[in-house]
């Protein structure tokens, strides 16, 4: 877990590390992974910190990252 949650700078613009999406966030560590085929879109949010973790599923083709973002939150103040 520990090599799968260690980012390293590609080619990207952002921290990856197999597969995860590596973000330090203000709720602590954030790894995630979306993706989507035509006509479904979906997002795994996972805060390493707090142990919260958020999946949203679309049966249409959108960007639901924000939509993730704004439930972490929710959840996130609700804990506080």
């Amino acid at each position: 877990m520990d090599q799968m949650y260690t980012p390293f700078k590609g080619e990207h613009d952002f921290a990856y590390g197999y597969g995860w999406i590596i973000q330090d966030t203000p709720f602590g560590k954030l790894v995630a992974h979306s993706g989507g085929i035509p006509g479904f879109a979906s997002i795994l949010l996972r805060f390493i910190d707090s142990g919260c973790s958020v999946h949203v599923l679309s049966n249409i083709m959108q960007d639901v990252s924000e939509i993730g973002k704004n439930l972490a939150a929710i959840v996130h103040e609700q804990n506080r």
